[in-house]
């Protein structure tokens, strides 16, 4: 007769306390060498060759940290076996509730809900679900009995406003009223008369009109103009491996990304057209300006993609990729990058921004915005703001702005409020 290893495993382990039970003559250790006997014709006699098990999860696309419900569901056929059903998870993805690992009885169908989030953005691919079958005494290897399909998750950045931007120029605060940004700067049209709101220039003030019309001493009458035209907005992301700083969970590029988004929405929910450029990277992502919700889905979808790239394109090459449109549209340019890490290059981009862009009118405004390295350690903090620091001063001296960007937080001060407080001044 031909015994397979758990068979063999099943009598050696009957026969000793049936060997004991005989020297000693202890009935009850005879008993249970025959109820392993038994146990192993059972083994032999049920295959439980049938089992299933299948992930489901609920969206595709989700949120940077949001809570992601996945579905585990597995069944097991009649029979002696366990079985042991578990869901692998990406490296970066942290368990909120519940586990990814659940016993199955024998004819029973076990259906386990799980929560996870992820708090870096990316397509990640769900490895299959696996369904093992164990023997209840734990005689013998775990044998695979059913696997699930693979599932593909794409994890998004959502805007959120900024918490602080240093390094801004401009009045402290445009108070309680409308947006100028939303507007967009007034033009020499007049347009009408109105009250006079926190924040308005005095050199608006109508004083005629206000010793005319106005009942209260205190009420000032300004003069309203027509905006001028919706702003066209470019942004330069760097996604080069230098912004790979931090933990695995936590990056540079993960905060350049989320700044990027955030000007998107700033923007776009105003009416301006929004367009731009990855740069460090091959091949790199470039967005035809437009406005509208559906520009900031596009790239939104399409930044979740990205990685840290390897190539060492630099600002002023991708300047020179896009000069058409530059010299085109005059847009308000914005750099999203690490200054500190290569600031000969961002000057000699700046410097050709400012050649394509500029008329003889006015110069392009451009602002670099520097997201901040995560670090736990004080003094790699401050020797990251003394580099930032001196990156400022040396462009600006060649025109361009440097506005160190604090970690995002909800609840926080808004981008439309740092914005109106300078990046938006002419």
């Amino acid at each position: 007769m031909r015994h397979t290893r758990l068979s063999r495993s099943l009598v050696l382990v009957a026969l000793l306390p049936a060997v004991a039970g005989l020297l000693l003559g202890n009935v009850a250790l005879l008993v249970l060498a025959g109820g392993l006997v038994l146990v192993l014709v059972r083994v032999r006699e049920g295959a439980q060759e049938e089992g299933s098990v299948d992930l489901d999860v609920g969206a595709d696309r989700v949120q940077r940290s949001s809570p992601i419900g996945l579905g585990l569901e597995a069944t097991l056929g009649e029979g002696p076996y366990v079985g042991i059903v578990h869901q692998p998870l990406p490296d970066t993805f942290l368990r909120v509730e519940n586990a990814n690992l659940g016993l199955v009885e024998p004819g029973q169908t076990l259906t386990e809900h799980l929560t996870v989030a992820s708090p870096r953005r990316g397509v990640f691919e769900l490895a299959p679900a696996r369904l093992d079958r164990v023997h209840p005494l734990l005689v013998g290897p775990a044998q695979t009995l059913a696997r699930g399909s693979r599932r593909e998750l794409t994890v998004e950045t959502v805007a959120r406003p900024l918490r602080t931007v240093q390094g801004l120029r401009g009045p402290a605060d445009h108070g309680v009223g409308e947006d100028p940004a939303s507007r967009g700067p007034a033009s020499t049209e007049f347009e009408e008369l109105r009250e006079y709101h926190e924040g308005d220039p005095l050199k608006f003030v109508n004083w005629k009109a206000t010793a005319k019309r106005s009942t209260d001493e205190t009420q000032l009458i300004v003069n309203e103009y027509e905006p001028e035209a919706r702003k066209n907005v470019w942004f330069f992301l760097d996604v080069g491996r230098h912004l790979e700083v931090g933990s695995t969970l936590d990056t540079a590029l993960e905060d350049a990304i989320d700044i990027t988004l955030a000007l998107v929405h700033h923007f776009t929910q105003r009416g301006h057209r929004v367009g731009g450029t990855t740069f460090n990277t091959e091949p790199p992502d470039t967005f035809y300006p437009d406005a509208g919700s559906r520009q900031e889905l596009i790239i939104a979808r399409s930044l979740a993609r990205v990685e840290a790239g390897s190539a060492e394109e630099g600002l002023a090459a991708a300047v020179e990729r896009v000069k058409g449109f530059l010299s085109q549209e005059e847009p308000l340019v914005f750099v999203v990058t690490r200054p500190e890490a290569h600031t000969e290059d961002l000057l000699e981009g700046v410097r050709r921004v400012q050649t394509h862009a500029s008329t003889a009118r006015r110069p392009v405004p451009v602002h670099v915005l520097a997201p901040e390295p995560p670090t736990s350690r004080p003094e790699e903090a401050l020797a990251q703001a003394l580099q930032v620091e001196e990156a400022r001063q040396v462009l600006g001296e060649r025109g361009a702005s440097v506005l160190r960007v604090h970690r995002l937080a909800d609840g926080a001060e808004g981008l439309e409020r740092a914005l109106a407080k300078g990046v938006m001044a002419r």
